[in-house]
């Protein structure tokens, strides 16, 4: 991971029970604090993977740049990136290269995949029950609502489930707006740097395996102000020319 951050990012770890994991700048440039729950888990390993990414988009803020430009992001960018650089830990070569093997590799992306399928449809149904709720004026039509929407996507949870999701409706927004985001930036590398499928200039490889995709990604990260917008970033994914040759190994 320290090949997606600068050599001299300081970070420091706590290890905190019953705790999502988070990562914060703090205000001293080059140091970030990353908070991490005690538990192992698949899904605690893949929410590591989010919150490194995080970490990286810290880290690779010039640290010469003015406060606010080192704390101010684009809210769908770093939401795209982190469910990018997650997005991994579901490829079995990427869980190889941890150690993991064969077997335990495949049921960990199969899972991951399912993961997402599932919460990308449930967050889907929160949407199409908040459209509905708009024309809603009393509790029992509320219910009405949440139980026609329950129905149609084959959940078997009671209505009253689906309304106390309603209070994340906004966040569910931002998931599916950063989903929708990171597969145009995976669209944008696999064009670019091949797919592992033999398309491209990749060959055989995918971008996960090319330094030149990662020296570009953090040429990216690193933009401040307008270029560092989701849409700055994809427009420095589409540059022409090579990759800037001070940029390191993969990660």
């Amino acid at each position: 991971m320290g090949t997606l951050t600068r050599p001299a990012h300081q970070v420091k770890v706590l290890r905190r029970p019953n705790t999502p994991s988070m990562v914060m700048p703090v205000r001293l440039p080059g140091s970030s604090l990353l908070s991490l729950p005690t538990a192992v888990t698949p899904v605690t390993v893949q929410y590591l993977q989010h919150e490194l990414a995080n970490l990286a988009e810290h880290a690779l803020r010039p640290a010469e740049a003015p406060l606010v430009e080192r704390w101010t992001f684009d809210p769908l960018r770093s939401e795209g990136w982190a469910l990018l650089l997650e997005h991994l830990a579901g490829s079995t070569a990427f869980l190889a290269r941890l150690g993991i093997d064969e077997e335990t590799a495949a049921v960990l992306a199969r899972f991951y995949a399912e993961e997402e399928r599932f919460s990308r449809g449930l967050m889907a149904a929160d949407l199409a029950l908040d459209t509905d709720l708009a024309g809603c004026r009393t509790s029992a039509e509320a219910l009405d609502a949440a139980s026609a929407v329950a129905a149609a996507t084959g959940l078997e949870w009671a209505p009253e489930l689906l309304l106390l999701r309603q209070t994340r409706v906004l966040h569910w927004r931002s998931y599916l707006a950063g989903y929708a985001w990171r597969d145009s930036v995976r669209a944008e590398l696999d064009a670019r740097f091949g797919d592992g499928d033999g398309n491209s200039c990749g060959g055989g490889e995918s971008w996960v395996d090319r330094d030149e995709a990662w020296a570009l990604l953090r040429s990216a990260l690193a933009r401040t102000g307008p270029a560092g917008s989701a849409a700055g970033f994809l427009d420095a994914l589409r540059l022409p020319g090579p990759t800037p040759p001070h940029a390191p190994a993969r990660t």
